[in-house]
């Protein structure tokens, strides 16, 4: 018969039960509470090895020791003049100088005390003789002779003389206060202040341990004005300025800052160190626009060099944000930016453009098909051929800078025995500029073979000088961070991101650190993140204003007038073996000598496709007998292709279409990629084509848009019709297309 197991014995009250998935040695026993209600209750009301530091006491409570006020007492003192030692540094002297004012004047004659005070002021006075500031020095000097003087002075006639005691209080005075104005003694005391509090702050963004080891204030060069402060961050053993960078949502939230406040950047010879920017004011908020340096200097073209640094924009200390499309040591430097529509990039590509038009050892190509380069107009006299505003044009563009590339590489070797061309040699930088690459990417016909062609630019053309400056709306898997286009943006460094409409889309400019900024959140049009090295953090600036009309033709008109940079013999030969007739720019500027650009001249727009006037007879005529013609021509190919079918079906045994069972023939026919015609809306069609060729003879060979035909037709035909109409009288031979996608045009065949 099995034992019955003891009853579990009830806890007593005020005692936790044991933890019985614990080990076998458990700890005592101890009260939930501390009952001091009665004798006994509680352990804290015995003495012994459990608790030796608490005193016998009665009734529960413990008695207080004699001196524990006291202590208590001297221990707040001494934390408040810890705290505010710097602050009390004129009391601490009087009080030390009175002092021994007092014991001097006891042990010591006047004459030797007279003695050691002018030593003093002599030491003093030798060893602040290299402080560069000559207030700091005077006022350490006034101190050491307020010092010899009073003590001197306490030894004649007692420190209990009143004229003597009231002197002290001067003394005091007139050290004190110069002491308490400085900004140099604030500055440092609110650096301690902000030293202490890090350590809190450390604790609660798991990094205890940290220590800020230099605080400076920073200063608005314009306003000079504070506006925050640098730090150097000593990080713990094992961690890295990106674990810093990770918390600075939560640091500005310790701080009480804005938004975007703090920036983080790493200390490259010190793997454990950081340096942490804080702003406190947003400076852009009441900044306004910044005009750009070409308005206010007058830049003239040729007056600058491609290899001088790029003004950009303002930082947010008030100092200029520059960058280098050529760096003198490595070459030129390749662009990368994004941002959504209205957020500054057309005014940033402005602000390059008016950079390298205003170079004497650079030229520009421009290719833009969204807009069919609507940017670039007042800038047309400034570059090196016509801009690419087809998928077709900017393709060869780039296929002639691979040929420049290739050429060059010949022409370095030959010279300089190397593979590269030293910046400032004589031969002129290529800057390709491409804006709105994604939808260059997204060409179904030529998308893929630019990707390739622009990835292979940016990877030979570094030490050539041939740059490549890449510019998108937004991230999309086509365009960026896949596939080719990861090898892309691998090969570019100057990254700025502009607003975006979500954060996500900058992990394709910044993929290291796009997590520790929000580019949706950036509050001014013109505000952009920029990093030049690959490892470095973005930070924050303005760009210049140079985005409205009447400022950038004024630039542009200036920068244009004068002399004009050109290719070298060699590689402007390779580039024009490649785009023909659409590089013109051919004559030989190897020897240095410069043309000059012919005047830019300004027409009004013109009217693709004019509204449709009344023909005269024999024009009737006319097009009566091309569309009979192509009624005929396609006929024939719809019953070459019916009979193809019914010899295809009889082989297999299948019913034909026009024999035997007829009943299977389908009407009405519609339109298919033989080029068959609608039996029942003949008429109606004939007259479609006929207005259709009659648009495109008056276009005078300029390209039609398929939507610009529809308009001349109205709401009564819509749009897909008249792309089975164009495509039919393609099929015949009688228009054709020239480009793809969206800018596509329909002409008369020459």
């Amino acid at each position: 018969m099995a034992r019955r197991r003891p009853a579990r014995r009830p806890a007593r009250r005020g005692m936790r039960r044991p933890d019985r998935r614990l080990a076998r040695r458990q700890q005592p026993l101890e009260p939930l509470n501390r009952p001091f209600d009665r004798p006994g209750a509680g352990r804290f009301d015995r003495s012994g090895p459990r608790n030796l530091s608490s005193p016998l006491s009665r009734g529960g409570c413990p008695e207080p020791r004699p001196w524990a006020t006291y202590g208590r007492a001297s221990a707040r003192f001494g934390r408040f003049y810890y705290r505010y030692r710097w602050e009390l540094a004129p009391v601490t002297w009087a009080l030390v100088t009175a002092v021994v004012g007092v014991v001097a004047a006891e042990l010591l004659a006047t004459s030797t005390i007279l003695l050691v005070a002018g030593a003093v002021w002599a030491g003093t006075a030798i060893a602040v003789r290299r402080w560069k500031n000559a207030r700091y020095r005077t006022h350490a000097q006034a101190a050491a002779l307020a010092t010899g003087g009073w003590t001197t002075a306490a030894s004649m006639w007692g420190a209990n003389n009143q004229w003597v005691a009231g002197g002290l209080l001067a003394a005091t005075a007139a050290v004190g206060i110069p002491w308490w104005l400085n900004h140099a003694v604030r500055d440092h005391v609110v650096a301690l202040r902000e030293r202490e509090r890090w350590s809190d702050i450390a604790g609660q963004i798991q990094l205890a341990g940290s220590k800020m080891l230099r605080r400076k204030k920073l200063t608005d060069t314009m306003t000079g004005s504070e506006i925050g402060w640098e730090a150097l961050i000593e990080l713990p053993p094992g961690q890295t300025a990106n674990a810093l960078a990770a918390q600075k949502a939560r640091i500005e939230s310790l701080l009480g800052l804005r938004i975007g406040s703090v920036q983080v950047d790493k200390v490259l010879k010190h793997a454990r160190r950081a340096t942490m920017t804080v702003v406190r004011d947003d400076v852009f908020s009441t900044a306004g626009e910044i005009p750009h340096p070409a308005l206010a200097e007058g830049w003239e073209a040729g007056s600058r060099s491609i290899v001088d640094p790029v003004p950009v924009g303002v930082c947010e200390d008030g100092t200029t944000a520059t960058i280098q499309l050529v760096d003198p040591n490595s070459g030129a430097n390749r662009g990368l930016t994004m941002g959504a529509a209205g957020g500054g990039k057309s005014n940033w590509i402005n602000v390059k453009l008016a950079a390298a038009a205003a170079s004497s050892d650079c030229v520009i190509w421009y290719g833009e098909v969204a807009k069919r380069a609507a940017k670039a107009r007042p800038w047309l006299a400034c570059l090196d051929m016509p801009p690419a505003d087809t998928p077709a044009k900017v393709l060869a563009m780039l296929k002639a800078g691979e040929a420049v590339i290739a050429e060059r590489g010949v022409f370095a070797g030959e010279t300089y025995g190397d593979d590269a061309i030293p910046p400032g040699s004589g031969v002129p930088t290529v800057l390709i500029m491409l804006d709105e690459f994604a939808s260059m990417v997204a060409d179904p016909t030529h998308g893929e073979a630019i990707l390739a062609s622009a990835t292979n630019v940016a990877r030979t053309g570094r030490s050539l000088l041939v740059s490549i400056d890449i510019h998108s709306q937004h991230g999309s898997a086509g365009a960026f961070g896949y596939g080719q286009a990861a090898q892309l943006i691998a090969q570019l460094n100057i990254r700025a991101c502009f607003r975006l409409a979500k954060n996500e889309h900058s992990r394709f400019v910044f993929p290291s650190h796009y997590t520790q900024i929000d580019a949706s959140a950036l509050p001014h049009d013109g505000s952009f993140y920029l990093s030049t090295r690959g490892d470095a953090l973005p930070t924050l600036h303005r760009a210049y204003a140079l985005y409205k009309p009447e400022d950038v033709r004024k630039v542009a008109d200036r920068l244009s007038t004068g002399t004009r940079p050109r290719l070298d013999e060699r590689s402007a030969t390779a580039a024009a073996n490649v785009l023909g007739n659409q590089y013109t720019n051919t004559t030989n500027a190897a020897s240095g000598d410069l043309e000059e650009s012919a005047p830019l001249v300004r027409t009004g727009p013109r009217t693709l496709a004019p509204p449709p006037v009344p023909m005269s007879a024999d024009e009737e005529e006319r097009v009566r007998v091309d569309i009979e013609s192509v009624r005929a021509r396609i006929s024939q190919a719809a019953d070459a292709a019916f009979r193809r079918a019914d010899a295809t079906r009889t082989a297999t045994g299948g019913t034909g279409y026009l024999t035997g069972n007829t009943t299977t023939l389908p009407t009405p026919r519609t339109t298919t990629e033989t080029g068959q015609l609608d039996d029942v809306n003949v008429g109606v069609q004939d007259d479609i084509d006929r207005r259709i060729l009659d648009i495109l003879t008056k276009a005078v060979g300029i390209p039609v848009s398929s939507t610009s035909i529809q308009a001349n037709f109205g709401a009564d035909v819509s749009a897909s019709t008249i792309k089975r109409r164009l495509t039919a009288l393609q099929d015949a031979g009688l228009v054709r297309m020239i480009g793809a996608g969206r800018g596509a045009g329909w002409t008369l065949p020459k």
